[in-house]
């Protein structure tokens, strides 16, 4: 609906998409055509549709709460440390990889020597 009503009323500052929009259609409408633009509320009435609905939109409010910078931080932290682990499980070349198969708990010692096997 809203998309209709950028078309059809006179803003001051319309966005580039709807002036793309209103250009095409006018060049249409000066070759003979006759374009129809109607709303169909397709959704309504339909309760896993509007509950998708519900879902998408409370998505793109945004954020109620604030996120805690612990929990930011940790989800990062096993993000990277996921991304880390599928990058060198493909390493299977690698010798060092068949010493060492997981990025978990690769602890360096102070001690360079004690370090290497």
């Amino acid at each position: 609906m809203s998309s209709l009503e950028s078309l059809h009323f006179l803003t001051e500052r319309r966005p580039p998409t709807v002036m793309k929009i209103l250009i095409l259609l006018r060049k249409l409408e000066r070759k003979g055509f006759e374009i129809i633009f109607s709303w169909e509320p397709g959704h309504v009435g339909i309760l896993g549709n509007e509950q998708i609905d519900n879902a998408a939109r409370s998505m793109s409010d945004p954020m109620q709460r604030p996120v805690c910078y612990q929990d930011l931080k940790t989800f990062t932290q096993n993000y990277i440390h996921r991304v880390w682990q599928e990058t060198w499980d493909q390493q299977i070349l690698n010798k060092l990889h068949n010493i060492h198969p997981s990025t978990s708990h690769w602890a360096a010692l102070p001690v360079r020597k004690h370090d290497v096997r």
